[in-house]
């Protein structure tokens, strides 16, 4: 079971009162978060966040990856803005925006900083990381990515997420692909998930 539906029915059975139904199935989570307290002034574009960081190598999706998806968003009218929080993202968020008019490399931002920027975008392409789990409290349809690590028990909780495993897909037998872990979640495979999550503009 998953982590968050342990600690619901925790909860609900040490204060006495029963979750949420519908349909004689418990009703997932909501975290209940006003997502109003993170507006920011200024024109909301059409947009997709990607969350390109976290910190072991095997858990990263191939950075050639990350340009081709960025394309395919470009050229649906998106932009993509790029956070980081290390010298070692920033420069890798600079690679990719290289490649894009339409990507944007962020300022360094604290958690708030991130929670403000995801609030207004459209959606996010995530890897196994802290601030998927963020995107996940803020209802932001998010497509998390996992390779070496399975999101049954721990992966982004909320209504609006999907996870893609490279695990259940066929390998891709390409030795220049790094993390060979991530290899089968392809930019393809993504963007056929990721793009019809996206209004159209």
């Amino acid at each position: 079971m998953h982590a968050v539906e342990r600690t619901r029915l925790l909860f609900a059975a040490s204060l006495g009162y029963s979750l949420p139904t519908e349909n004689g199935e418990v009703v997932k989570g909501d975290y209940g978060i006003d997502t109003s307290k993170f507006a920011m002034s200024g024109e909301n574009k059409p947009s997709v966040m990607f969350l390109h960081g976290t910190t072991r190598h095997n858990k990263h999706w191939p950075e050639t990856y990350w340009h081709d998806l960025c394309r395919k968003v470009c050229e649906k009218g998106y932009l993509v803005y790029l956070p980081w929080g290390n010298a070692v993202e920033k420069e890798r968020a600079q690679r990719i925006a290289k490649e894009s008019p339409c990507a944007e490399v962020l300022p360094k931002l604290n958690i708030r900083g991130v929670a403000c920027v995801l609030a207004r975008t459209d959606a996010v392409v995530a890897v196994d990381t802290g601030l998927g789990h963020l995107s996940a409290a803020l209802d932001i349809p998010t497509v998390s990515l996992y390779g070496p690590t399975s999101p049954d028990l721990v992966g982004a909780y909320g209504k609006r997420q999907t996870h893609l495993t490279a695990n259940s897909l066929p390998a891709v037998e390409d030795e220049s692909i790094d993390p060979v872990e991530m290899a089968a979640l392809t930019p393809d495979v993504v963007a056929e998930t990721l793009l019809p999550l996206l209004p159209a503009v």
